[in-house]
């Protein structure tokens, strides 16, 4: 693992405890240059490490407490409530706090969890967008991590016009 990225203490007791002996292909490829700050685009077959090649670059520079850091957006709910878990899993040894958001979820409970000021979202973009149009308590200025899983175009083609509310808010980001 050290030959793609220095893990934090925790995160690598995790790694270790999980049995992992090194880094996939992608994660070789991508935790270096995302904990280094870059942006950029991989595409990886479905089971090749891509969830824990850009979480655990973008865990490490979170800080507990802050609120809002990170903003994961998955196409489906499934997909969502998959890195969610993940999320929790991995970020519990940091002590930072994930929250799904996903459609077909009780909206008012899932505003209500914002108040916990997660460090983490991982969500849906309609849900998203439906949250951030009705509630006050999502703070998007403080993102400094954006993540879109699967490709960008369908969620634009799914959205059809909303895509372009979605990106407004997170331009200055």
């Amino acid at each position: 693992m050290s030959e793609t990225l220095e893990l934090a203490p925790a995160l690598a007791q995790e790694w270790q405890a999980a049995g992992y002996q090194q880094a996939t292909a992608i994660q070789k490829l991508i935790m270096g240059p995302l904990a280094q700050g870059q942006s950029l685009v991989a595409i990886s077959p479905t089971g090749s490490g891509k969830t824990l090649a850009y979480l655990l670059p973008v865990l490490g520079k979170l800080q507990a407490g802050q609120g809002l850091q990170a903003l994961i957006l998955a196409p489906s709910q499934e997909l969502a409530k998959q890195i969610a878990g993940v999320a929790q899993t991995w970020g519990r040894h940091l002590d930072l706090k994930v929250q799904l958001v996903v459609g077909g979820a009780n909206f008012k409970r899932q505003q209500e969890a914002l108040k916990a000021k997660p460090e983490i979202i991982v969500a849906t973009p309609g849900r998203f967008l439906e949250l951030a149009n009705q509630t006050r308590k999502l703070k998007v200025h403080q993102v400094r991590y954006l993540i879109w899983t699967k490709q960008i175009i369908y969620c634009k083609t799914s959205m059809k016009g909303q895509s372009t509310r979605l990106e407004s808010p997170l331009c200055g980001m």
